[in-house]
C-alpha cells in the first residue's frame, strides 16, 4: 500500500527537487505533507473524488433527539 510519504518523496522526485539515492528532511516531507493535503481539500470542493452523491430523506420521528447513520444506524 501506498503511503503518503512515499507519494511525497515520488513527487520531489518527478520534480527534481530530490536526488534517487536521497530522502527527504522531515521540514521537506511536512511541507509535501501539507501540498498533499491542500490538494486533496481542493479536489473534495471541487467534487473531483466524489463516485456517487445519493441523497435521501428519512422521518424523523417526535421524541427521538438522536439519530445514527452509517452501517448498523438507526
Amino acid at each position: 500500500m501506498i503511503t503518503a510519504h512515499t507519494m511525497i518523496q515520488s513527487a520531489m522526485r518527478k520534480m527534481q527537487v530530490l536526488g534517487v539515492d536521497r530522502s527527504p528532511t522531515a521540514l521537506e516531507a511536512a511541507d509535501g505533507l501539507y501540498a498533499l493535503n491542500a490538494m486533496l481539500d481542493l479536489w473534495s470542493i471541487e467534487r473531483l473524488m466524489v463516485y456517487q452523491i445519493q441523497q435521501t430523506t428519512h422521518s424523523w420521528g417526535s421524541g427521538v433527539a438522536t439519530r445514527t447513520i452509517g452501517n448498523g444506524g438507526d
